[in-house]
């Protein structure tokens, strides 16, 4: 990758190995432009033929020693007086990276996921379970995000499983929740949330996991909670693989569920008249036969909807 090829003085090139283009990035590529942390922690821009040359062009200067201190009709005027003129202003000043709800989400004890979850607030960083729900926040759930979709910006963190596609992740997380919002719904709960206790236990997994790990460098990036050495706040504590397998089924002594009136006479009041829907419309009463030789043992009669 661009990054470590320059950290350790190579040139592994992303465009073909002619001596044309290796002299050009040895002409062009000072070392204001080469990164000094390690591949992945930050965006890394590969070195086409094209960002060659516009690097090599007498039309580009390249100004990462003094900060911009505000813009005219004609450029940006630098904070040492010189004004720079442009054609077109491009800005690239980031993306919220908290995992913050965009909308106020009041949890039990009226603690505020946005403020709760501040870098300056009690617990400074989103703590979730599974990065999928939060302890006291009653039936709230979030699939899976990316920090600068601002459509997702209250995802959770700490929920994408790496090497797995961003929509698989969102499905496996649709699942889970579908999974338990029939759980509650079908036995007579009111509401469900994770303990305090299973959520600080995967906090715990999450900061062993990514101590050793290289995305906890000493740099800046969107997958951290601040800057330098910081908390990663976007992948899951492994690989897609491996939270695919976690998440299948939940683990129900996690949760803390409270009944509904009914349920709290009788946990069985759900059980009604001892007769299903099913039986009433007389429709797929025999959904559970099949033809023989079609029966896969493994997962007979485990679909929640046969």
């Amino acid at each position: 990758m661009f990054a470590s090829a320059f950290a350790t003085g190579e040139l592994v090139l992303f465009v073909p190995r002619t001596r044309l283009n290796e002299s050009r990035l040895r002409d062009c590529c000072s070392s204001d432009i080469k990164p000094d942390t390690v591949q992945m922690n930050q965006p890394i821009n590969a070195p086409t033929q094209k960002n060659i040359e516009a690097i090599q062009s007498s039309k580009v200067d390249y100004v990462d020693d003094v900060g911009i201190s505000l813009a005219t009709a004609d450029g940006l005027v630098t904070e040492d007086g010189k004004e720079r003129r442009v054609d077109i202003i491009v800005t690239a000043t980031g993306f919220k990276n908290d995992f913050l709800p965009l909308f106020p989400t009041i949890g039990k004890d009226g603690r505020a996921l946005s403020k709760y979850w501040a870098t300056d607030g009690p617990i400074g960083y989103p703590k979730t379970y599974f990065g999928i729900m939060a302890p006291k926040i009653s039936n709230w759930f979030a699939p899976t995000g990316l920090p600068w979709c601002s459509s997702t910006n209250h995802i959770k963190a700490n929920s994408n499983g790496l090497g797995g596609t961003f929509p698989l992740n969102t499905e496996i997380s649709a699942t889970y929740i579908a999974k338990v919002i029939r759980k509650v719904q079908g036995q007579g709960y009111l509401a469900i949330y994770p303990s305090e206790e299973a959520t600080d236990d995967f906090d715990e997994i999450i900061v062993r996991h990514f101590e050793d790990k290289a995305i906890t460098d000493d740099c800046d990036g969107w997958w951290k909670a601040g800057f330098g050495k910081s908390r990663p706040l976007l992948s899951w504590p492994g690989s897609g693989h491996h939270r695919f397998g976690i998440t299948r089924d939940p683990r129900w002594e996690d949760f803390v569920f409270e009944r509904t009136e009914q349920g709290n006479r009788n946990r069985y009041e759900y059980f009604g008249s001892g007769h299903t829907e099913r039986e009433k419309n007389g429709k797929e009463i025999l959904k559970y036969l099949r033809e023989v030789g079609t029966v896969d043992l493994e997962t007979v009669h485990e679909a929640w909807n046969e």
